[in-house]
């Protein structure tokens, strides 16, 4: 009784935060919409556990928060330690306790994640009481948020299919289902979000807003410490986003290709500056290592990737084999639970909505063309790194989710509903 009352005064106090917090305040959508997705989001949290309970043993999200209560034991016991740890020390007198957290060892280059969601449990146990209802509401606040930071980007670009737009972001399964429980992708979704906007600010209002760059610099802390790889390809669509709006609005699909072509040309040539960093043996082995899990797994829903060795020309010759691999799967035929057959349903559905985006499409506006520009050629780049390393349904699921708010924009900014003939117009 005392766990479900205090999970309830937790859930009020988001629930106020909603309504006082002028980020949430956009008079096209009235507030209490924005608690109902969060009260949908909490629930879609709960059903995660559910399922993982059911079909994973508890998976990464339990694992998250029971590694999480051990680190916080250690305040009491030992808080020498519980900073040591919290900061991320490799003391050898910490070994034996880092070795008795399931999901704390790192194993490949610039892999934090489990760490920093962790690490984030363990701040939150502090005020939760060890109640895990509690750690999920947290966890869909900042997905809702870094979402909302989203929406208020994509608001006036995609005015007249606004509600479309909220519909997407807000209520699209995988969004709403990955992003609401402990895991990564909520706090993915937040600093991308965060990072966004606080670029927004700074480009599209020419002002030194004091929270642009508080939402800069944590959401760079954010990606840099959840997921390098998001943040490394959203390095060359960013830059020319700035190039494009501090010059001349003109060849906007041009800069984006020269810097993004000049970005993979100095990353792929990198060995010949830092020898101990060859981004092609990464892909390699990241490949490797995930097919060589899948096959251990004995997982039903494996993807086949194509094959790649450790040369640049391999990557670029399979470059279309991937891309293709990433948009059509997963498939119907690759599910075997309900967590693949709904993924599967809805990728068929988006394939569905980009076919009528772009049969019922218009131009889009100069002024939102680079930010539309940015979020094809990151949806594009992500797509075909998920298609290289993505060995089941399950993985290539939650590998798109980073994608989605862009594939979303780019629908939503691309249809015309007054040429639909079903639109009522």
């Amino acid at each position: 009784m005392a766990e479900h009352l205090i999970t309830l005064l937790f859930a009020a106090g988001f629930i106020l935060i909603i309504y006082r917090w002028k980020f949430f305040d956009v008079p096209e959508i009235p507030r209490w919409y924005f608690v109902a997705v969060y009260l949908l989001k909490f629930m879609a949290g709960i059903t995660l556990a559910f399922l993982f309970i059911k079909y994973f043993n508890g998976g990464d999200t339990y694992s998250y928060f029971e590694n999480a209560c051990r680190i916080h034991e250690l305040v009491l016991s030992n808080p020498k330690q519980f900073w040591m740890v919290m900061a991320g020390c490799d003391a050898p007198e910490l070994t034996p306790f880092y070795d008795s957290l399931g999901l704390w060892k790192s194993y490949e280059l610039f892999d934090f994640d489990a760490q920093t969601i962790i690490r984030i449990n363990a701040l939150i146990r502090f005020v939760s009481f060890g109640i895990y209802n509690v750690h999920v509401l947290f966890f869909s606040f900042f997905s809702l948020t870094g979402i909302m930071a989203f929406y208020r980007i994509m608001r006036r670009p995609a005015w007249r299919n606004h509600k479309l737009l909220f519909a997407g972001l807000f209520m699209l399964p995988s969004l709403m289902f990955w992003t609401s429980g402990i895991l990564k992708e909520g706090i993915l979704v937040l600093g991308m979000g965060f990072l966004f906007y606080g670029l927004h600010l700074l480009l599209r209002f020419n002002t030194r807003f004091c929270s642009a760059y508080v939402f800069l610099f944590s959401s760079l802390l954010l990606l840099m410490m959840v997921k390098m790889y998001v943040l490394a390809l959203l390095i060359p669509g960013l830059a020319a986003w700035i190039w494009t709006e501090k010059t001349s609005p003109k060849h906007i699909w041009l800069k984006h290709g020269v810097a993004h072509a000049f970005y993979f040309l100095l990353l792929f040539n990198i060995p010949y500056i830092i020898s101990s960093f060859n981004p092609v043996e990464v892909l390699y082995y990241k490949q490797h290592n995930s097919i060589v899990f899948a096959d251990y797994m004995q997982s039903r829903s494996i993807i086949h990737p194509p094959i790649i060795d450790l040369s640049a020309m391999s990557i670029l010759l399979n470059v279309p084999a991937a891309l293709w691999s990433a948009i059509i799967h997963p498939l119907i035929t690759d599910a075997h639970n309900p967590f693949a057959l709904f993924s599967a349903i809805e990728n068929l559905l988006l394939l569905c909505c980009l076919l009528l985006s772009i049969t019922f499409s218009k131009k889009v506006k100069s002024r939102y063309l680079p930010l539309f520009v940015l979020s094809v050629f990151f949806v594009v780049m992500l797509y075909i790194l998920i298609g290289f390393t993505a060995t089941t349904a399950g993985s290539l699921v939650r590998f798109k989710v980073p994608a989605l708010p862009f594939l979303i924009f780019i629908l939503v900014m691309l249809f015309d509903k007054s040429k639909f003939p079903f639109s009522g117009k």
